[in-house]
């Protein structure tokens, strides 16, 4: 069995402007700042998706992609403080393309719950802040990258509904 590289893994991240982004994630991880690493990998998956979402817009004219992309932005202008146009983002994205595998969209979700320990002071009851410990940040990481950040916006299987 081969031993996965983190490290060779980032340099297939699709993205350029993902792959800059995820040096943060590195450094808060081989730093052991996991809780700083959770939540930021969120952030920029959640960003990534966004960025593949209008790849399909932009080069291919998808309807599902500008369907998406329109619920989105009235979600955020309707509430601009609301994060939930981000769940609805991955709900749409699940819903609408083929991007998402379905173990994928799982990762995602945990990656979700365990970002939202993170980020938000959920207190222990000897009222210490969650700490997700190394092998979590780094099963998260992987599972990132193997089942979204690596992956181009269009895949084989999926069927484009335009043109």
């Amino acid at each position: 069995m081969r031993d996965f590289s983190v490290d060779l893994q980032t340099e297939r991240i699709y993205s350029a402007k993902t792959r800059e982004y995820f040096e943060e994630v590195i450094k808060s991880y081989y730093s052991e700042s996991y809780r700083s690493a959770v939540v930021m990998l969120y952030s920029i998956v959640i960003a990534d998706l966004l960025y593949k979402i209008e790849d399909l817009k932009e080069l291919y004219g998808d309807i599902n992609a500008i369907a998406i992309l329109d619920e989105i932005t009235s979600l955020q202008k309707r509430n601009p403080n609301s994060p939930d146009w981000e769940s609805k983002l991955i709900e749409l994205i699940k819903e609408k393309t083929n991007l998402l595998e379905p173990a994928d969209f799982l990762h995602l979700v945990t990656l979700q719950k365990h970002r939202h320990l993170c980020a938000h002071p959920v207190l222990t009851e000897g009222y210490e802040l969650y700490r997700p410990n190394r092998e979590t940040a780094r099963a998260h990481i992987r599972n990132m990258l193997d089942g979204v950040l690596v992956k181009p916006p269009l895949q084989e299987k999926y069927s484009m509904t335009c043109c």
